[in-house]
């Protein structure tokens, strides 16, 4: 009766965890426009030898701040490269947040860099934390009023973000 007992356990507790699961689970986030143009030009075997000899260079202790930024942002680049690679959404936000990561360390290397700041904005617009999204997007376009592609890319996380209200209002209906 005991061993009946644990099993039935068992497997409800698996049921639960599957079922769990399955309500959890969510979509791999959609390519954006600009992934496919840069993952166009590159394989994934070259961008593991980038992220490799990049991280590589980062060890060196003798490198300016400067470079060092560059090459931190550099990495992220390929990291972010490496998402829209994925299968899941859970594997997409790993090399979302490996990028998100370097790009902070590049600015704590090389604060206020529109460049580097634009990054941060796009990564946070991509995970879909539009707060933080348009917080970055702004201080962008505080110091470089003319970077068109973060102007860009705000007015499309703008969009997104009406539409969404949009759905949710439908729906309540």
């Amino acid at each position: 009766m005991r061993f009946l007992f644990t099993m039935l356990t068992v497997v409800w507790l698996l049921f639960s965890w599957v079922c769990f699961n399955a309500l959890r689970w969510q979509p791999p986030f959609s390519r954006p426009w600009h992934a496919d143009e840069a993952l166009s030009r590159s394989s994934p075997e070259r961008i593991d030898l980038d992220i490799e000899e990049l991280t590589q260079r980062l060890e060196n202790p003798t490198l300016a701040n400067q470079e060092r930024a560059w090459y931190c942002f550099q990495r992220a680049q390929r990291y972010w490269l490496k998402t829209y690679l994925q299968n899941t959404r859970l594997n997409q936000l790993t090399y979302l947040k490996l990028s998100l990561k370097d790009c902070f360390s590049a600015l704590e290397l090389v604060p206020d860099q529109p460049t580097y700041l634009y990054a941060v904005a796009d990564l946070y617009h991509q995970m879909k934390d539009y707060a933080e999204a348009e917080k970055y997007y702004k201080k962008v376009l505080k110091i470089r009023p003319d970077y068109a592609l973060a102007y860009r890319r705000y007015q499309e996380m703008q969009e997104e973000m009406d539409r969404k209200k949009d759905e949710k209002t439908t729906e309540s209906d």
